[in-house]
């Protein structure tokens, strides 16, 4: 399902952990991986004018494949257009929170919306702790968003040998449509080969998936990019914005 892999750095490397758990996770999945350090116009050695138009490209002499399976390249331009534009060569754009940090050290929660918005392939954010996903947790509301979000975490926990928790939140406190959604996401994991586990719960949709990721300890929480209930305009609204920002591990956004 992920043919290939595309880091995008910027700013301060990521710990070794970083580097470790992807490459792992590479190598499961048997896919390529193209790494790229992503850097401004004027940080380039022999930059033009900062008032020069910036250019979104992968063309730089430094660009270098390191193995059969592996490239390293430079992408120049801001963070965002450049990222996205070769994100179309890959089927996952995974990203170091620190490349999305401000002058404060936090990630922006600005670009990050902006990254995950325009990004053409699914994101995954890597925050601390780092840790390889051996507990997956996946919100599901239903939505055909939801849905590739459940089959992306689905695989993904049969490539890794992961368990998966299905969770959804009823804000509306209906224990009947909250079983149904869950005996349908029960019967699309049928064909996969992991462990599943369903969880309903009711109440603020944010708080709720916030609050069983922390007390569950997942390692990965896997979202829809949008959906037709409390993920309506995932990474625009107040709940996706307080899930992506504030979870307590990393974050996979599926398209």
């Amino acid at each position: 399902m992920l043919r290939t892999f595309l880091i995008a750095n910027r700013g301060p490397k990521p710990p070794s952990e970083f580097d470790i758990v992807v490459r792992r996770l590479v190598e499961l999945y048997r896919a390529r991986l193209i790494v790229a350090e992503v850097r401004e116009v004027e940080e380039l050695p022999g930059a033009p004018s900062p008032n020069a138009p910036a250019e979104s490209t992968d063309q730089s002499p430094e660009k270098q494949a390191s193995t059969a399976g592996e490239t390293s390249l430079i992408l120049v331009g801001n963070y965002v257009p450049a990222v996205c534009d070769k994100g179309h060569e890959a089927d996952v754009i995974v990203v170091w929170h620190g490349s999305l940090s401000g002058t404060d050290g936090q990630a922006s929660a600005e670009v990050l919306s902006s990254l995950v918005r325009q990004a053409p392939r699914p994101v995954w954010l890597f925050r601390e702790p780092v840790r390889f996903p051996e507990r997956i947790l996946v919100a599901y509301d239903g939505s055909a968003h939801s849905g590739r979000a459940l089959h992306m975490a689905a695989n993904l926990a049969e490539t890794v040998g992961a368990g998966l928790t299905v969770l959804n939140v009823d804000e509306s406190r209906d224990e009947v449509a909250q079983e149904l959604i869950l005996s349908r996401a029960a019967g699309y994991c049928e064909p996969y080969r992991i462990t599943m586990e369903r969880v309903g719960v009711f109440g603020a949709a944010a708080e709720s998936i916030q609050a069983y990721a922390e007390t569950s300890k997942c390692d990965l929480l896997v979202v829809g990019a949008a959906g037709v209930g409390y993920l309506r305009g995932l990474l625009f609204g107040s709940v996706a914005g307080q899930l992506i920002a504030n979870a307590p591990c990393s974050v996979l956004v599926a398209k």
